[in-house]
């Protein structure tokens, strides 16, 4: 199943009505509900039943809508996937992910709840987040322990679980996750997910957060979490294929077209690097991954 393009997925409160309908506007590709560190434990049961009652409408203003939910408590996660598991719902957000057991698990009840309420199974992605040292030491086994994982990576962030997970100390510059995400994203794209997304910067101050989309757009992700809406527009930025880059996909592409009809295989483009059929394959990614971006954009 191909997955819709995420730049930016935006963290919100699911205990918190009036932040959850705001949301939509702030322009980021999905929208994470938040049942599990962001919502008190008194107030878990009414922030199920607010994400159940705003699955669908949220669906039909053009964002994913993904619900970061309660593992690995037991009940706590039957009782999230019985009330997001309906139509409308894009993923599931696992956190504390240790094994490919884990996935498996989560798979099963997810399909268990999809045909409950009447869902096609296989609907409801799995986007598991590599927070225990045990999870980060083996993401490709975890990433390909089901088919629902369409969206991996590695996440950092200043004194949350990875962070005590590993004994970093956090910086902005970044150096201390650069490994840790390096590798996830390896094991994502060896495991052939489409969209690795990483993150997340938790200050308010956007120039961290600017260094961090583009640090990790350097790495090869496609997209970040992140936990302010003004935090959204920028991850949009870094995560899209710039003027130049388009530019230069789309002289690849004439460049090589011609090449062909005169019967050459290579061609130096205005730069005076070499044009081959590596690089017209890679210029031809680029530009799908604007045209849906674009279109992405413009159903919003």
């Amino acid at each position: 199943m191909r997955t819709p393009p995420v730049r930016s997925a935006l963290f919100v409160p699911a205990n918190r009505t009036s932040w959850i309908d705001k949301a939509p506007e702030y322009g980021a590709d999905a929208l994470v509900l938040d049942l599990e560190d962001a919502t008190p434990p008194a107030e878990k049961e009414a922030a199920r039943a607010i994400v159940h009652e705003r699955l669908a409408p949220m669906e039909e203003r053009g964002q994913g809508i993904w619900v970061r939910v309660n593992y690995p408590d037991p009940d706590q996660l039957r009782a999230d996937l019985e009330a997001i598991c309906h139509p409308g719902l894009g993923a599931v957000c696992v956190p504390k992910i240790a094994s490919p057991a884990d996935i498996a698990e989560v798979d099963r009840l997810i399909t268990y709840f999809e045909g409950a309420a009447g869902v096609p199974l296989g609907t409801v992605a799995i986007v598991p987040l590599l927070e225990t040292a045990e999870g980060i030491a083996a993401p490709r086994e975890i990433f390909t322990a089901s088919d629902r994982v369409r969206y991996a990576g590695g996440l950092a962030a200043d004194g949350a679980d990875v962070q005590r997970a590993l004994g970093y100390r956090w910086s902005h510059t970044f150096e201390e996750s650069f490994v840790l995400r390096s590798h996830a994203l390896i094991a994502a794209r060896a495991a052939g997910v489409e969209n690795p997304i990483t993150g997340l910067v938790t200050v308010v101050d956007l120039d961290p957060v600017r260094r961090f989309a583009q640090q990790s757009r350097g790495l090869g992700y496609a997209g970040m979490f992140v936990i302010h809406p003004t935090h959204a527009p920028i991850a949009n930025d870094a995560f899209s294929p710039s003027a130049k880059e388009v530019a230069w996909a789309e002289e690849v592409l004439a460049s090589y077209e011609q090449a062909e009809a005169g019967g050459r295989g290579a061609v130096l483009d205005s730069r005076g690097a070499m044009v081959d059929a590596a690089h017209v394959e890679t210029a031809e990614l680029l530009l799908a991954r604007h045209q849906r971006l674009q279109a992405l954009d413009a159903a919003r």
